[in-house]
């Protein structure tokens, strides 16, 4: 029997599907290609394939294996045609089942905080569709590291959510029969599926480089060493030269610091991890359930859902936030139906409460006056009013006013991302992550902090100008059109300075938020860009490369640009990154932005581990570094 590989498998039945003959002779395979594909192949019309290394050793036997230029131009092919269909899961015909059997499996299956389902009508018998995606994802991490590896994203259509590995592996077993589609418009969910594996492939990219950042770290290390050493040298000798040559040294050592300059760059360039993302399959399966209406109740309040049993699986399809679309556990209030996720926030970001008023104070005996010795009449006192003057506050400007404020400032804000103009720079307050944003990338930073490509341009913006409170930002929040048609959320705060208005902050947010907090950012177009800005135009040293590594991919831009924000105020930087290294320095950076801002990991021992430091260092450089930049709850950066 001819013995045969994965990669021979594929090949022999492509061969037989695209109008070639394939037969077994004992310990080979018997191949016989029509004109078109030895064209494609080039390979003659009759050959004698084997996988056996052994038996392909005899003249006229053709070993194709893994590598084999046939077998790479057959893969190319199949997953340029691609993989698309839609199937029907075949489900024998049954009696529905009751309702309280459907209530309490629903029960058992969602928690809901505060609230209990509800059953409120028949079962009835439906249709849920169900996106699978596979693709081919290949990595690259540095010049020469790569890898290719497969991905695949079951996507329901309804919630646009992904489901459970579990459910996949049972809809993956069960028998399909095709069938026409019936679901309308299938690009929100092939955009959740898309966005989902470049995710997922994101992850994955960032845990196969954990040992390649670590040879970037070193090699961008050995850099630096390297000239420092040469430039000390050059003005040592320029110190002990005499006076006309010490042109020569000067032009030397300008000389070596653009070549310092072209050094990083080229190490950043042989170490740019990326990844591409090739779909091949695309199916559609239309899978049966059996619907039920329930409410959520707390109470006498109801709010109604409708539930998907799986026939197939023997379980409902995942109901997410009616508010905030996730995942989590549902929370029934006194008001809206939530999750834990969005009701903390919405508590988070609820109004302050008016302080109470001061209480009346208790009346007291007088106490009886000593008799005093007669004093010559003084004047009049003044009047009480006066003896009691206090400092008059800051005057706020009218909300009309400030929303007039607001319209220009973004009006000029975006016109100046669309063409790039670098006096943007002048409209960011000093050491603001909007004015990071503009030392990366110029005027386009401004736009990368919220999603928007870099072949695309902001057109028009529907937004609300949110007044502040005196000495407070004030914000403007909305939806930012672009030239493609793509819808970017965007909150801008920023704050009067005299006859200015000066941006401190650009956010990815439909909504203002409260002042330091950060949520992790929405779904949309740009959530992905937020991840993967285009490469800074100016070069990053080695605690802005660390960041740029390591907490870029993992919570985006608006946290990245408040560490380097919070970096570039330390006036003795060098002088950190030699006591302490510049992975710890980044390590304390991070630590200190996340905590203000109420996300991600804020322990030390999970920064640590994070950033491969030991504890006892972070502590150290988290102790320096609030000596240094004494953030607060006015000062987060």
């Amino acid at each position: 029997m001819t013995v045969t590989d994965a990669g021979l498998s594929f090949w022999l039945r492509y061969v037989d599907a695209t109008g070639g003959l394939v037969e077994e002779n004992g310990d080979t395979t018997l191949v016989v290609l029509p004109d078109d594909l030895q064209r494609q192949l080039d390979l003659p019309e009759e050959l004698q394939v084997t996988a056996d290394p052994d038996v392909a050793r005899d003249d006229g036997v053709t070993f194709l294996g893994a590598g084999h230029p046939a077998l790479s131009r057959s893969a190319d092919e199949v997953l340029a045609i691609g993989d698309v269909a839609a199937n029907t899961i075949v489900i024998p015909a049954t009696l529905p089942p009751s309702v309280d059997h459907l209530q309490d499996a629903a029960r058992n299956q969602f928690t809901v905080e505060h609230g209990r389902i509800d059953a409120t009508g028949s079962v009835t018998r439906g249709i849920r569709p169900i996106l699978r995606v596979g693709a081919i994802v290949d990595y690259t991490l540095s010049a020469d590291d790569r890898y290719q590896e497969v991905a695949e994203c079951w996507m329901d259509a309804a919630s646009l959510r992904p489901i459970s590995t579990s459910m996949a592996e049972r809809l993956a077993r069960c028998d399909l029969r095709p069938t026409e589609a019936r679901v309308g418009d299938l690009i929100p969910v092939v955009t959740a599926s898309d966005r989902y594996l470049d995710d997922a492939a994101t992850r994955r990219r960032t845990a196969l480089g954990s040992d390649v950042d670590k040879a970037l770290t070193a090699e961008l290390e050995r850099v630096e060493t390297y000239y420092r050493d040469q430039l000390a040298q050059i003005a040592r000798r320029a110190n002990a030269a005499p006076p006309d040559r010490r042109e020569l040294y000067d032009a030397r050592a300008e000389s070596t610091r653009g070549e310092h300059v072209r050094r990083l760059a080229e190490t950043r360039e042989k170490y740019r991890a990326s990844h591409t993302i090739r779909p091949f399959r695309l199916h559609l399966i239309e899978v049966p359930v059996w619907r039920v209406p329930v409410d959520v109740r707390r109470g006498e309040r109801r709010y109604p859902l409708t539930l998907d049993y799986l026939m197939p699986v023997g379980a409902f399809a995942g109901v997410p936030c009616p508010t905030c679309s996730s995942d989590k556990t549902l929370v029934a209030t006194k008001s809206t139906l939530g999750c834990t996720s969005c009701q903390v926030r919405a508590v988070t970001t609820a109004p302050e409460s008016a302080p109470a008023p001061p209480r009346t104070p208790k009346p007291t005996r007088p106490k009886p006056e000593r008799p005093k010795p007669e004093r010559p009449q003084s004047p009049a006192p003044e009047p009480p009013a006066a003896k009691r003057r206090r400092p008059t506050p800051p005057r706020q400007p009218s909300p009309s006013k400030i929303g007039r404020a607001g319209e220009k400032l973004v009006d000029r804000l975006w016109k100046g991302v669309a063409a790039d103009d670098d006096r943007l720079a002048d409209l960011c307050a000093d050491g603001s992550p909007a004015a990071a944003a503009v030392r990366l990338f110029g005027a386009r930073g401004l736009g990368y902090v919220i999603g928007l490509p870099e072949d695309d341009r902001p057109s028009s913006a529907d937004f609300h100008t949110f007044p502040g409170e005196p000495t407070r930002p004030h914000h403007c929040a909305g939806i930012l059109e672009t030239a493609r048609g793509w819808r970017l959320p965007f909150a801008l705060r920023w704050a009067g300075s005299g006859p200015a208005e000066l941006v401190e902050e650009i956010l990815p947010y439909a909504r203002p938020v409260p002042r330091g907090q950060l949520f992790p950012a929405p779904g949309g177009p740009g959530e992905a860009g937020l991840h993967r800005p285009p490469e800074p135009r100016a070069p990053l040293g080695p605690v802005s490369e660390t960041l740029w590594l390591r907490t870029l991919p993992e919570y985006g831009l608006p946290v990245t640009l408040r560490c380097l924000a919070a970096l570039w105020r330390l006036f003795d930087e060098s002088m950190l990154v030699s006591a302490h290294g510049p992975t710890a320095i980044a390590a304390g950076l991070e630590r200190m932005i996340c905590v203000r801002a109420g996300i991600g990991r804020g322990h030390y021992a999970e920064v640590a581990a994070a950033f491969r430091v030991t504890e006892r260092v972070l502590r150290r450089v988290n102790t320096d570094l609030q000596a240094r930049l004494q953030l607060g709850p006015e000062t987060l950066w």
